[in-house]
């Protein structure tokens, strides 16, 4: 929801299924903004119904009350009145999410709906105007206080030929080129459903009519449609940062560490392996054998110890 800093409790969303969509700051334009105009991105992945619903808080009446309207890619699809009566009693909260037409003698209503905008890389496309496609993907509502109030003699209402079809008020824009867009991230427009009949257009009887003056504009909620991966081009929602790369220090690092551990646990085992052998060694200098030994099997030979022979110069003494 977009609350506006200029008026405490006024507020505007997207709604699309009667829920409110995601929505993102537009830093750049809220920078550079007059006072009454405020800027957000919505996310849009889905071609559904939406509407536009806001709140005027208690009290933000003017001297006769409060005219919404509301434009779709920047062309005027409805409008709201609301007394200062009402809006003094408390808040009041409005969605705007049908067109409303008479055709044939009959009233028909029309659902607003987001459509996904077909792009074509063909050349041979469509070549729409910059005019055509500066305002497609933008909903903006905008509120102005009611001046002044006055009659004026009622024309008669033109009547429709039998058989007649109203010009589409939103038309799908089909094969839209690369080059008609000129890089600018854009996914979706706004368009009607097909009119569903709700009644006998009945003519008024009066023979005057009420026109309501209103200031300009003095809160203005402007909305940028885009999908995910064209808020995500356009740097609005963060990317998914890719994997850091270890620097080759590190993988320097990591490899001589694990090759010294490798070398130590080698050394390891080849010294557990050993140490059997040590031992016997060490026994064999103990007991006085000799121990000889092929590469199958081992042999113990016993020795005698040899008796010593007495020589010249050696003395000689008997033991009685």
């Amino acid at each position: 929801m977009t609350v506006h800093p200029e008026h405490a409790g006024l507020c505007a969303e997207v709604v699309l299924n009667d829920e409110p969509l995601k929505e993102y700051d537009d830093e750049e334009a809220n920078e550079d903004r007059s006072s009454e105009t405020i800027t957000n991105y919505v996310q849009v992945d889905s071609a559904a119904h939406f509407g536009v619903r806001y709140t005027l808080p208690k009290g933000l009446t003017g001297e006769y009350g409060v005219r919404s309207q509301l434009l779709l890619d920047g062309k005027t699809v409805c409008s709201s009145f609301h007394h200062r009566q009402a809006i003094e009693q408390g808040d009041v909260t409005t969605c705007l999410d049908k067109f409303f037409t008479t055709m044939n003698g009959g009233n028909y209503e029309q659902r607003f709906r987001f459509a996904q905008l077909q792009i074509d890389e063909d050349v041979e496309g469509n070549d729409y105007t910059p005019q055509q496609l500066k305002l497609i993907g933008s909903v903006t509502l905008k509120l102005s206080f009611i001046k002044s109030v006055t009659k004026r003699d009622r024309t008669p209402e033109p009547r429709d030929a039998p058989g007649a079809v109203r010009k589409d008020k939103l038309p799908v824009l089909n094969g839209v080129t690369e080059k008609s867009m000129k890089g600018d991230a854009k996914s979706h427009q706004a368009s009607l459903d097909t009119p569903v009949f709700t009644g006998i257009h009945k003519a008024s009887r009066s023979k005057t009519r009420t026109i309501r003056n209103c200031d300009k504009p003095f809160a203005i909620f402007h909305f940028k449609y885009r999908s995910f991966a064209a808020l995500k081009s356009l740097h609005i929602v963060e990317r998914t940062p890719s994997p850091t790369p270890t620097p080759l220090t590190q993988r320097a690092v990591e490899v001589t560490t694990r090759t010294r551990e490798g070398l130590e646990a080698i050394a390891r085992i080849s010294q557990v392996k050993n140490e059997p052998d040590a031992r016997k060694v060490k026994q064999e200098g103990r007991s006085g054998f000799k121990r000889e030994a092929d590469a199958d099997e081992v042999e113990f030979i016993s020795s005698k110890r040899k008796k010593t022979v007495p020589s010249r110069d050696d003395e000689v003494i008997v033991l009685d």
